[in-house]
């Protein structure tokens, strides 16, 4: 067979045209395509789905989150308010109505705010102390629907103020609190399934004897005219609180309230003005 140059010539031609329509095929499946998308969101807009139109959602999901977190707020309010209302009165009936008590982790939560309830009112009487007032202000995150329950964390900002029984001036402090809680959903609310948490007054309450007549809680113990503090701080000293021999926390003495009594701010239990030995045994408390 002869060869010619010719042959050459029309082989190069030929893949370069097959270059060509292969090129072309694949820039007109590419505009093919993005006209394609173009008419799909054309579509969309001309059904209304637009951003100013009151039926566009972007999902229910949402919606009912927030929905559940109102009315859970909503009920911790409640319990927190009927809470700090018995810290007051000693009342404790209407507590209970937020826990399951045939439950053993409700049970337990309910129990542990008796003590606190207990220990607290015990203290202040013990030094003359007078509570006007405790207030709450709760702020939930991070709240998961599990069905049957919820679960979320709670910040509780609480203040409480007090007087002395022959001292009408009014001082103040405050604590912050981080609640792990589990609800049972009900009908119209919930109850509470769990609330742990870790606070000033737990070092002292956890072991804390009360008790109950009927839906009141009784006083332990009564006004020591005789009651005196050990240790005499000034502002500025660090006081370290020891449990089992090791240091639980420290705080700054930043003050005295109207009867001189030492306060302290604490970062690690989030206080601010707190009497230093609220919730711990004096002869745990020590100056550095």
């Amino acid at each position: 067979m002869k060869y010619f140059k010719n042959d050459r010539y029309f082989s190069n031609n030929l893949k370069n045209f097959l270059y060509f329509v292969a090129y072309s095929v694949f820039i007109i499946t590419i505009f093919f395509l993005f006209a394609l998308n173009i008419s799909k969101t054309s579509n969309l807009t001309s059904n209304n789905y637009s951003l100013e139109d009151d039926s566009f959602d972007v999902g229910s999901f949402n919606k009912n989150t927030i929905s559940l977190e109102l009315k859970a707020t909503e009920f911790i309010n409640n319990l927190f308010s009927d809470r700090n209302d018995a810290f007051l009165t000693g009342y404790i009936k209407d507590l209970s109505k937020f826990y399951n008590l045939t439950h053993t982790n409700s049970t337990y939560s309910f129990n542990n705010e008796l003590k606190r309830i207990a220990y607290l009112r015990d203290w202040a009487i013990e030094r003359g102390v007078i509570f006007t007032s405790i207030t709450s202000n709760v702020t939930i995150k991070n709240l998961k629907d599990n069905g049957d329950t919820i679960t979320f964390k709670a910040d509780e900002n609480c203040e409480f103020n007090y007087v002395y029984y022959d001292d009408n001036t009014e001082n103040t402090f405050n604590v912050n609190l981080i609640h792990i809680l589990s609800l049972n959903k009900l009908d119209n609310s919930f109850e509470i399934e769990k609330d742990y948490y870790l606070d000033f007054l737990n070092n002292t309450s956890n072991n804390y004897a009360y008790n109950l007549n009927g839906g009141n809680l009784e006083f332990s113990k009564s006004f020591n005219k005789n009651f005196t503090l050990v240790n005499e701080f000034n502002i500025g000293d660090i006081l370290s609180y020891k449990k089992f021999n090791f240091v639980d926390h420290k705080g700054v003495v930043c003050g005295y309230d109207s009867k001189n009594y030492p306060l302290i701010n604490s970062t690690t239990i989030n206080s601010n003005n707190i009497p230093f030995d609220l919730g711990w045994k004096e002869k745990n408390i020590y100056k550095e």
